[in-house]
């Protein structure tokens, strides 16, 4: 027989001490099958914590885990609504660039009032649509906080949204797109490319208002959506201190641009009697023209250009004023998505009047006047019904400040956030 051969039967003939009996074989065969019984059980717990949220697992807990990445929220008086949705109960992280802007503070990495905040790696410009993330540290800090759920606060085309998707995708988790874009645009192949991924792989869609809702469905209408502005409003307590005073003074907050109309608001104030002014806030290429309008049609002594300034130094202005119109007018790539001059001015109980352009109808609802657009008669008329019935002033800014406390603040933004994702998760 060949050594090897009698080698190996000698180890088939050898008795083991752990097999065939004997008391350590007795004391070793129980132990092995506890053991083999532990890891089964640790890996059954270990691939359903691995499966994504079910409707079993939802109702069982009472909070949802959400990370948000937004470029927005990079500014802590942006995350309003996330410490809301905090303070009822949700485990949520945040992601945002670090060292972006450039001559922007630094993100450092940690808890901001319970919200987890992770500063990713980018690289691009100044425009948040050309920014790149680092996929992998987006992706460490997506496995390690294990979410339920992933918000994404951007455009489809955007390369995050594309990056982030496809990651939610690849660990079972599912993601939410959140975008502002209101109006179709031009886009290249590759932004064609990342939209059309983003949003195959999206679960469910946010739009801050119906059009871009509306966007976003064209290609899946069958997908989970809601209209969900991202930002809340600040609303003071007591609303706007009320000055004694016998003019009608007049508001108008944005950018001097054509989009914005104040060229219709120049020429729907000529017609007006009395004691009136007109106060512009803000700056832009269109200036040196409407000052030119205000004094062609007689009106330039009453109206007072401010310039731009800081949305806290309006704590100044909002006194002053009896009403506050944003006459804004649609482009082929325009329309009014936010109108933000206009909830800021509702929340301090200022009547308003806005046109039919974007956004404006659905802020204003039945707390304040809607008006056609580029119609300087009608505007003129809305005007003139402010103007001579101070109960409708008083009428109308108590319901748009009620209209904000119901809608617009961040607690209300957050509980209809919430609500959509768990409908999403179901």
């Amino acid at each position: 027989m060949p050594i090897h051969e009698r080698s190996d039967a000698r180890l088939r003939t050898r008795r083991c001490p752990c097999r065939g009996g004997g008391k350590l074989a007795k004391l070793v065969t129980p132990v092995n099958r506890a053991l083999g019984k532990l890891r089964r059980t640790c890996r059954l717990r270990h691939a359903v914590l691995a499966r994504p949220l079910t409707l079993p697992r939802l109702q069982q807990q009472e909070f949802v885990r959400a990370l948000v990445i937004s470029t927005d929220a990079i500014d802590p008086a942006q995350r309003g609504k996330l410490r809301a949705l905090e303070g009822m109960g949700c485990a949520v992280a945040l992601a945002v660039p670090a060292d972006w802007p450039p001559d922007g503070p630094k993100v450092e990495f940690g808890s901001d009032g319970g919200i987890k905040v992770a500063p990713i790696e980018v690289r691009g410009g100044e425009d948040p649509a050309s920014l790149r993330w680092r996929g992998g540290g987006l992706g460490r800090f997506l496995t390690e906080f294990r979410p339920d759920i992933v918000q994404v606060e951007g455009e489809p085309w955007w390369p995050v949204t594309t990056r982030a998707v496809r990651l939610a995708e690849k660990l079972k988790i599912p993601a939410v797109l959140a975008a502002s874009c209101s109006v179709s645009v031009p886009l290249g192949f590759a932004e064609r490319l990342r939209r059309n991924r983003s949003i195959k792989s999206a679960r469910g869609f946010i739009g801050i208002n119906r059009l871009a809702v509306d966007l976003l469905l064209r290609e899946r209408p069958g997908v989970p959506h809601a209209v969900i502005p991202l930002h809340g409003v600040s609303v003071p307590v007591l609303g706007r201190p009320r000055a004694t005073r016998t003019s009608f003074d007049i508001g108008f907050i944005g950018r001097l641009v054509p989009e914005r109309g104040l060229d219709l608001l120049i020429r729907a104030t000529a017609r007006l009697r009395g004691d009136w002014s007109l106060t512009v806030v803000g700056t832009g290429p269109e200036q040196q023209e409407l000052e030119a309008l205000a004094e062609k049609v007689g009106i330039g002594s009453r109206v007072r250009w401010l310039g731009g300034m800081p949305r806290h130094w309006l704590e100044s202005v909002w006194p002053k004023l009896d009403c506050v119109v944003l006459p804004a007018r649609t482009t082929q790539r325009w329309v009014e998505p936010v109108g933000q001059a206009l909830l800021d001015a509702m929340a301090q109980g200022l009547p308003v009047i806005g046109t039919e352009s974007g956004v404006l109808p659905e802020i204003i609802g039945d707390a304040g006047i809607v008006v056609g657009e580029d119609d300087p008669d009608v505007l003129g008329l809305a005007l003139e019904r402010l103007q001579t019935m101070p109960d409708e002033q008083a009428r109308l800014g108590a319901a748009g400040r009620r209209r904000v406390m119901a809608e617009y603040v961040d607690d209300a933004i957050a509980r209809k956030t919430l609500a959509f994702w768990r409908n999403t998760l179901t």
